[in-house]
C-alpha cells in the first residue's frame, strides 16, 4: 500500500504504541501528498500527477537520516478538469 514511499516512512504502518512512544511529537513531520486524477491525453495514465508527487516524496524520504521523524500519509487524489471539456460545455448560463 505504500507504493513509492519507504515502508518505514509510511505513517499508516505505525502502530498506536509506536506513535505514543515518539519523543518530541511536536517536531514530527507528517506529509500529505496531493495530486489530481485527470486525463492527459491518450499517452499518459489518469494518475500521472499524483504518481509524480508521491514518487518525488518517496525519493526525498529515502534520503533522510533514519532519526529524522518524517512520515507520509496516503495520497489525497483531487481534481477539477473542466478545462478539458469542449468550450460550449464551459459557458456559464446567461
Amino acid at each position: 500500500m505504500h507504493g513509492f514511499i519507504p515502508p518505514a516512512r509510511f505513517f499508516p504502518y505505525l502502530t498506536w504504541t509506536e506513535i505514543q512512544a515518539m519523543p518530541d511529537k511536536a517536531n514530527v513531520v507528517i506529509i500529505q501528498p496531493v495530486g489530481t486524477i485527470e486525463q492527459h491525453g491518450p499517452h499518459l495514465p489518469l494518475i500521472v500527477d499524483s504518481a509524480i508527487g508521491v514518487g518525488v516524496l518517496g525519493k526525498a524520504l529515502e534520503k533522510l537520516e533514519p532519526e529524522i521523524p518524517a512520515y507520509a500519509l496516503p495520497p489525497l487524489y483531487y481534481g477539477k478538469s473542466t478545462e478539458h471539456l469542449p468550450s460550449t460545455a464551459r459557458r456559464l448560463p446567461p
